[in-house]
């Protein structure tokens, strides 16, 4: 059961690092959506962490 909880925080960090590529491609300039986006996907690891920790 832990080993699946920390493999579900790296299939988060993965799916962060693609979807902040992807926002890269789209535009490249500053923009708060942008910005917005990646600090959701950020903070859904950073609970993924927390919930495990507690486990």
């Amino acid at each position: 059961m832990l080993s699946g909880a920390w493999l579900i925080v790296m299939c988060l960090e993965l799916i962060n690092s693609s979807v902040e590529k992807a926002f890269d491609l789209i535009d490249k300039n500053f923009r708060d959506e942008i910005k917005a986006g990646k600090d959701m996907l950020s903070s859904a690891i950073f609970f993924a962490i927390c919930f495990n920790i507690i486990l």
